[in-house]
């Protein structure tokens, strides 16, 4: 591969490695930004963030999320066999503010994915616990907010809800140790 990795995660059971990374480019569109003869601009031929992961012991590459959108942020599940990821339309940032975010699940053991749930905003931290999945967002999901809160997606259902922090105080940062989510 010749894209950068822009994020990556080992498995629990260490021997998977997931990562996000763009496509590759095409020969042809090498030589045009070697030459400086194509500016790099949002449009079709944006390449978009995938989710993929390395089987270590297999030495074997797959994608996991090829659809048209872009995967900003994803997390292992406990018993390594499947990973949540969070899509959204466009690799600008704030796209998410406008179109939401996408939850979707990927079952390693098929090597597919399945839509899981919906959220109307900008996500970010998320940690798999279980059957509980956690994120950060604004407080009030339907419009732009300076106060975060974490919320609980429940990956058997498909449905999220509000958690902690967000009408007092400010939820910062969800971390993961090995006992528990820690929540700053």
């Amino acid at each position: 591969m010749q894209q950068d990795i822009t994020a990556w995660a080992w498995s629990p059971n260490g021997k998977q490695i997931a990562f996000l990374s763009r496509d590759e480019i095409t020969q042809e569109e090498d030589v045009r930004l070697y030459e400086k003869r194509d500016d790099i601009v949002f449009g079709p031929n944006w390449k978009f963030a995938r989710l993929r992961y390395l089987d270590v012991e297999l030495d074997v590459v797959r994608t996991l999320v090829e659809k048209a959108a872009h995967v900003a942020d994803f997390a292992w599940n406990q018993d390594f066999s499947r990973i949540v990821s969070i899509t959204h339309e466009s690799k600008v940032t704030d796209s998410a503010g406008y179109k939401g975010s996408k939850f979707e699940q990927a079952d390693l053991s098929i090597g597919q994915c399945q839509g899981l749930a919906d959220f109307p905003e900008l996500t970010a931290d998320l940690i798999w616990e279980v059957s509980n999945i956690y994120f950060r967002a604004g407080a009030i999901p339907e419009h732009s907010s300076t106060s975060w809160m974490t919320y609980i997606l429940r990956s058997d259902q498909g449905q999220w809800s509000k958690h902690a922090y967000g009408e007092d105080n400010c939820a910062v940062q969800i971390c993961h140790s090995d006992f528990q989510s820690i929540i700053t």
